[in-house]
């Protein structure tokens, strides 16, 4: 949707490597939720390794989502703001 960015990459891929291990993935697929707490800052909302149920992620996520979702709309109101 509109408020979410989407990134895929393989781990033989220099970017998706380097990015994997800043996000200390052990094992894949690797699936990490990033929470933008300001212009500089990222934070891991929620991070999920190894094969999983569809119904599983997606419900982890959304738990996640709604956890730290007063973060993103001060986030939003704060863009608006500028």
């Amino acid at each position: 949707n509109e408020h979410l960015v989407t990134w895929v990459g393989n781990v033989w891929d220099p970017e998706a490597y380097n990015l994997s291990t800043q996000l200390r993935a052990t094992t894949f697929p690797f699936v990490a939720l990033l929470i933008c707490q300001s212009n500089r800052t990222v934070q891991i909302a929620e991070r999920i390794q190894g094969f999983v149920e569809e119904n599983v992620l997606m419900e982890r996520m959304q738990i996640a989502v709604n956890a730290h979702m007063s973060v993103v709309t001060a986030n939003q109101r704060e863009r608006q703001r500028r």
